[in-house]
């Protein structure tokens, strides 16, 4: 059985990863806007750059689905150390999934 995984499903994978790690940092902004906007009446800028930080990891999301950052780039410099774990054991998942796919058919 073949055992290598193509490299546009690694990139769905770790797009998906980042894009779960955007969706996390809009909640958190949006928490903290709520907050300051009835406790102060304004937006603070650290809750806007929190905002900011998730639109920069759509960003490199979307560049690394594209091919623009390569996946050993995007493993070493933008996954975090359990982002990196999750995204061992989806392609371990994608494999199983495929090799029961094949042994079934």
């Amino acid at each position: 059985m073949n055992k290598e995984i193509p490299a546009k499903v690694v990139r769905k994978i770790i797009f998906d990863i980042l894009l779960e790690r955007s969706d996390k940092l809009d909640e958190e902004c949006e928490k903290l806007e709520q907050e300051e906007l009835k406790e102060c009446n304004v937006v603070l800028d650290y809750s806007q750059s929190i905002g900011c930080e998730a639109g920069g990891t759509r960003a490199l999301a979307d560049d690394i689905l594209s091919g623009q950052i390569s996946i050993e780039e995007a493993i070493k410099d933008i996954l975090k150390r359990d982002e990196i774990k999750e995204a061992k054991k989806r392609c371990e998942d994608w494999i199983k999934e495929k090799d029961e796919t094949l042994y079934y058919n």
